[in-house]
């Protein structure tokens, strides 16, 4: 309970008392107080009141501006265009608040945002549109890819994560011509997200291009891709950088295509693949490892902390025969990894 002394915030907020709230938040000395009316402006949500909690992102420490933050976000369209306005100041803590507060509106603030692009906060409002992740932001996203290639490897990320399969065949352009190797690793770590098949062939002469990075990546996207593309990913296990054929490796297990077990295993060894397998949660190529005839005792194997420490592995040492009291002794009651 407040005290006598102490101002009601619920009451100044029922009277829309801003220039009340907004004193609450400048002269007490209470934190939970000056909290509460930085709320409350938040739950009016009027002009005046995002005016007040755009001062307090301009004025106060860092707490009260954090708290500001979200009362801003909770205010809703009001509070769009103060929010861009703030953007545009040079002080850091000011339009990263900005950036949060909007990323919290959500789908109204898109139409506000995409204006922005072509200008100095440009990389921020791609990665904003990103997490707000609402798809009318891919048309406009698209025309941006178009017209600055500078941002490309911005722009391929957002649209990879926004799944919209109008972007397919401009991030594949991207991959075949950008000449920036950030672009075209983009695109195809893209492409991978984007899941859709026109992708493979442009994905498979990726493999060969001149950076370890790009090929990397293809080789990454052609495991959540390509089911048809276990020949050139068996070719790129003899890439001369170990992370290219690393990714290849994982791919082709991801594939589940037996022609990829002996190779695999060769990469990194039996223990390691099958714990890499089920970290994937690709119980089916660790099946396949087992039944490979390979001289290695799975069993003991799967009994291994690192191994057990996964959902499938259980179900696989019953399978294996193993006593189910030896398997709950071993586990000892932790809870594996889903």
């Amino acid at each position: 309970m407040p005290s006598i002394t102490s101002p009601n915030v619920d009451k100044l907020k029922s009277n829309a008392e801003v220039e009340g709230l907004l004193g609450i938040i400048k002269h007490q000395e209470d934190d939970q107080l000056r909290r509460d009316a930085i709320a409350a402006l938040g739950e009016l949500g009027d002009a005046p009141a995002v005016d007040a909690l755009i001062s307090v992102v301009r004025d106060c420490e860092a707490s009260e501006r954090i708290t500001a933050t979200y009362a801003l976000g909770n205010a809703g369209e009001t509070a769009i265009a103060p929010l861009i306005e703030l953007l545009g100041e040079r002080k850091i803590p000011r339009w990263n608040a900005a950036l949060r507060a909007l990323e919290i509106i959500g789908k109204p603030a898109v139409e506000y945002l995409t204006p922005l692009f072509g200008g100095e906060r440009s990389g921020e409002v791609i990665t904003l549109l990103e997490k707000i992740g609402d798809p009318s932001a891919v048309g406009p996203l698209l025309d941006f890819l178009d017209a600055d290639e500078g941002y490309a490897n911005m722009i391929c990320l957002a649209l990879g994560k926004l799944g919209d399969s109008r972007a397919v065949e401009p991030i594949i352009a991207v991959l075949e011509n950008s000449t920036d190797f950030r672009g075209r690793s983009a695109a195809a770590r893209a492409l991978g997200q984007l899941g859709d098949p026109r992708a493979i062939e442009p994905l498979i002469s990726a493999l060969r291009d001149e950076h370890q990075l790009v090929r990397s990546r293809a080789a990454d996207a052609l495991g959540r891709v390509g089911k048809d593309a276990v020949i050139p990913l068996l070719s790129a296990l003899e890439d001369e950088n170990q992370e290219v054929r690393s990714s290849a490796a994982d791919a082709l297990a991801i594939t589940g295509d037996a022609r990829a077990v002996e190779p695999v295993i060769a990469i990194f060894g039996a223990e390691e693949t099958l714990t890499r397998t089920l970290r994937n949660g690709n119980a089916g190529f660790a099946r396949l490892l087992i039944d490979s005839g390979a001289e290695t005792e799975w069993s003991k194997l799967l009994m291994e902390e690192a191994v057990l420490d996964h959902a499938s592995s259980v179900e696989l040492l019953l399978e294996q025969g193993v006593d189910a009291n030896a398997v709950n002794e071993r586990t000892n009651g932790f809870e594996c990894i889903a």
